[in-house]
């Protein structure tokens, strides 16, 4: 894992976080360029590759009206490899395999695409709105901007979707997702912040603030939208809607 060493090499100062207590106390570890025309709605880390996946919507996406980017980064500095458009609003994302899957928000569908090529493989179809999605090893999770969480799997001929089992979180607005060591990460709508969710009991179990992020961001920057977890460096990367940064945060004390 050469390249992930180069770029912890690249880290030459740390920020301990400032203000608002939490069960967490944060580290600012680096802050990489974000493209500013990007709403972000999904965002998934290749570790192992050093590959990042981002879905950008609607019509502040980078394209023209009302026309979401799908974008594959590759290396520290983020370098553009693959770029596609498409009609519908996208949302959350994941990537499993060879496949990248995105969820639309009012579609009632998932692309599945070929992560080399973007190339639509197929369309998986649901009930209700799509907003964040994560992936356990086993069962796709999906939020819809409620107080649920839906487990599923593709079913089938690849075009429909069982549901093994939903929980309810006892918090709206559940927004993009991330799994992480037998956990639940989740953006709320409207709120810097990430909850940390059991599975066992469906209780979130801590708060982690993010509002401090503030103090490297433009006035206008939107809310915060976009977690991604690079397993080998055990760190979040966060970002949001139309942010000129991407953030790798330390979550440990």
């Amino acid at each position: 894992m050469t390249g992930m060493t180069g770029i912890w090499n690249e880290i030459d100062r740390f920020f301990n976080r400032r203000g608002k207590s939490s069960s967490y106390k944060k580290n600012y570890v680096k802050k990489i360029s974000h493209n500013t025309s990007c709403f972000t709605q999904g965002l998934y880390y290749d570790a192992d590759n050093l590959m990042l996946y981002e879905s950008c919507a609607g019509h502040s996406a980078g394209a023209g009206a009302d026309v979401s980017v799908l974008r594959v980064m590759y290396g520290p500095g983020q370098e553009v490899v693959l770029e596609k458009e498409f009609p519908e609003f996208l949302e959350g994302l994941t990537v499993v395999g060879d496949f990248i899957y995105v969820l639309t928000w009012k579609s009632g569908f998932m692309y599945v695409l070929n992560k080399r090529t973007l190339e639509v493989v197929s369309k998986c179809y649901y009930e209700g709105e799509g907003w964040g999605l994560t992936h356990d090893g086993e069962y796709f999770i999906m939020s819809n901007g409620s107080d649920r969480l839906t487990w599923f799997r593709i079913v089938g001929d690849g075009e429909k979707i069982e549901i093994k089992k939903e929980l309810n979180i006892g918090v709206r607005n559940l927004n993009e997702l991330e799994w992480v060591d037998g956990h639940i990460y989740a953006n709320v709508w409207y709120k810097d912040e990430l909850l940390k969710i059991s599975v066992d009991d469906s209780k979130v179990v801590d708060v982690i603030e993010l509002d401090w992020l503030r103090e490297y961001e433009r006035p206008n920057s939107g809310v915060l939208n976009g977690i991604a977890y690079d397993a080998v460096s055990k760190m979040f990367l966060v970002t949001g809607k139309n942010w000129e940064g991407m953030y790798w945060v330390n979550d440990k004390d």
